[in-house]
């Protein structure tokens, strides 16, 4: 008749098959998962730096930009020079019509 087996033997399997799987599965998964994480914290701090470099380059470029006072001095000069422009014209219309009035004169009128 066999013998029943040893409590302690199989006390001693069942921990020794627990021990290969910690081997071969737990503890390169854990190693894995702890180099995945730290990863992780460069990444975000690589990433916190990044944001923090572009939120004040987005700051200074704000700052710089033409508050509203500027840009009604702005608008009301435009205003004033689309007038200008306007006047002008109409003196180089004036002073268009006097050429070609001369030149007429000088050319048709001359020899009669």
């Amino acid at each position: 008749m066999p013998e029943a087996p040893n409590s302690w033997a199989i006390l001693l399997q069942v921990l020794e098959y627990i021990f290969r799987i910690m081997v071969v599965i737990v503890i390169p998964a854990t190693v894995w998962l702890i180099r995945e994480i730290f990863k992780l914290k460069k990444n975000q701090a690589l990433t916190d730096k990044d944001v923090c470099h572009m939120r004040d380059s987005f700051n200074e470029k704000f700052a710089a930009a033409p508050g509203g006072k500027e840009v009604s001095e702005l608008a009301n000069a435009i205003t004033g020079l689309n007038g200008q422009v306007e006047g002008m014209r109409q003196i180089l219309d004036k002073l268009d019509r006097t050429v070609t009035r001369h030149e007429d004169f000088l050319l048709h009128e001359g020899r009669r």
